[in-house]
This record gives structure tokens, sequence and C-alpha cells, in this order.
């Protein structure tokens, strides 16, 4: 369980209690792979649920998708 003042710095403490070598949304790193692929990699996961979904929509953010195009693909409301 994560308390903070913030919900942002709720949601970095709870990532980082899952143990998992990620501090915080930090971005995915994926070796060589392209700007499309990526994008498509990206959409790929947040149609599926799954534990790293939360860093793919972080992910999503930093490469200029909108927040409709998010909730389109993940059916997560923001």
């Amino acid at each position: 369980m994560s308390i903070g003042s913030s919900f942002q710095e709720s949601i970095q403490k709870a990532l980082c209690s899952l143990e998992n070598g990620i501090y915080g949304f930090e971005p995915i790193k994926i070796n060589k792979i392209n700007s499309k692929d990526y994008y498509n990699l990206i959409i790929k996961k947040l149609k599926k649920p799954g534990p790293d979904r939360i860093q793919f929509i972080a992910d999503a953010i930093r490469i200029n998708i909108s927040i409709k195009e998010i909730y389109n693909y993940s059916k997560i409301d923001m």
C-alpha cells in the first residue's frame, strides 16, 4: 500500500513497491526497435490487460498518443 501527498506520488510509490526493477514511470527500454514498430507495440500492449500496461500508458503519453486514443485502446477511463 502506498500513501502519498498526491496521486502522482502514490502511483510512483506503488510502482516501486512491485519489486520488479522499475522505479516509477521510467521509459520502457527496448533495444533496436524503430518508432513505427514501437507505436504498434504500445497499441498492442494497451489492448491487453497486464502488469506492465501502466508503463505502456506512460510511454503512450510520452509519444503524444492522445488520452482519447489511449482510452479507446485500453478502455481505462482517465
